[in-house]
């Protein structure tokens, strides 16, 4: 990790991650209205991401471990983490609104609680799922009149 990013505080790091996150749902949807196909965006968006990453452990000289188990990690994570979800948000983003895309996308940390939860076959601990409905308070305060003025744009 660049020095840098480890003398930020950790709020700060929350807001970027957020403000890429919404940037990207933004990107997508104008990456749909242009036209091109979700494969199509999701190969440029993996090949510069992919570049990216080469150069920053290039020029740092970290490089990730390569062994199996590890192999078997990155290819799990890179499906799962990325390249379904932008898959997924190339391909619907086409025909939904962009806000409402985002707010069903802010449901993931209660499913993540929910799965965690049933694997561990335990509760998690409350202050957890109280932050998770705390988020989901806040984006439900703001769209709760904004989903019917969500208009469908479908691709011709």
């Amino acid at each position: 990790m660049p020095r840098f990013v480890k003398n930020l505080p950790p709020t700060a790091l929350i807001i970027a991650i957020g403000a890429l996150v919404g940037v990207s749902f933004t990107l997508s949807k104008f990456v749909a209205i242009a036209g091109i196909t979700p494969q199509v965006a999701l190969f440029w968006q993996l090949l510069v991401a992919s570049l990216v990453s080469i150069t920053i452990a290039s020029t740092t000289g970290k490089r990730p471990p390569l062994h199996r188990r590890f192999l078997y990690y990155y290819l799990g994570a890179g499906i799962l983490g990325i390249s379904g979800p932008a898959l997924i948000a190339y391909t619907v983003l086409g025909q939904v609104s962009t806000g409402f895309y985002s707010a069903l996308v802010t449901l993931s940390p209660l499913f993540t609680f929910a799965i965690t939860a049933l694997v561990e076959k335990r509760m998690l601990p409350a202050y957890r799922l109280i932050g998770i409905l705390i988020g989901l308070a806040g984006i439900s305060f703001a769209t709760h009149s904004g989903f019917g003025y969500c208009q469908v744009v479908r691709a011709e």
